[in-house]
């Protein structure tokens, strides 16, 4: 009777220990934008900026603070994806609550080397900026700053936002060319 008990209790802790994280999927469209923001979670962030299904080809961007699993994003391209979109039964406290995998690339399209965009080098007091080496965004993103390297010092030192204006400069750095 012993060894059925147990037996009985090893299968419903081994039952119960299955890896049932994700929920419910749906294959979606998902557009990837050539460049990424600074955003605070659990933590400070680098996200991807989507577009999904009907936003696509809108002027409205989220932030994705999870990557897409199985992609490799490549700065100065804009991606449209497949995806697989799951929900996390039991997301972290302030983690996202949603996954995405990727299924296939359908279109890569280099972006213009004039194209400018807007990343936020502070906002909430979080300051973005790292002076480890040089400039860079969270230690990933070098800034090169030109002209304007004290004028960005300044704007982080007493602004509780600051935006900055670039373009690209490959592969993985950025030109500072205004700062708000």
């Amino acid at each position: 009777m012993k060894h059925i008990l147990t037996l009985v209790l090893l299968c419903i802790c081994l039952f119960s220990c299955t890896n049932d994280d994700d929920e419910d999927s749906q294959t979606v469209n998902l557009k990837v934008n050539h460049y990424r923001n600074t955003g605070v979670g659990e933590g400070q962030y680098l996200t991807l900026l989507i577009q999904e299904e009907e936003a696509i080809g809108s002027s409205e961007w989220s932030r994705l603070y999870r990557p897409i699993e199985d992609f490799n994003y490549v700065p100065g391209k804009i991606y449209d994806l497949t995806v697989e979109k799951m929900k996390v039964k039991n997301p972290p406290a302030d983690g996202s609550s949603i996954r995405y995998k990727l299924i296939r690339i359908n279109n890569t399209e280099d972006v213009d080397a004039d194209t400018t965009f807007e990343i936020d080098l502070k906002s909430h007091g979080n300051n973005f900026v790292r002076l480890d080496s040089g400039f860079s965004i969270l230690n990933e993103i070098e800034i090169d700053c030109n002209l304007l390297c004290d004028e960005m010092t300044q704007k982080l030192e007493t602004q509780d936002r600051v935006i900055g204006n670039f373009k690209h400069a490959f592969p993985n750095g950025i030109v500072l060319l205004a700062i708000n």
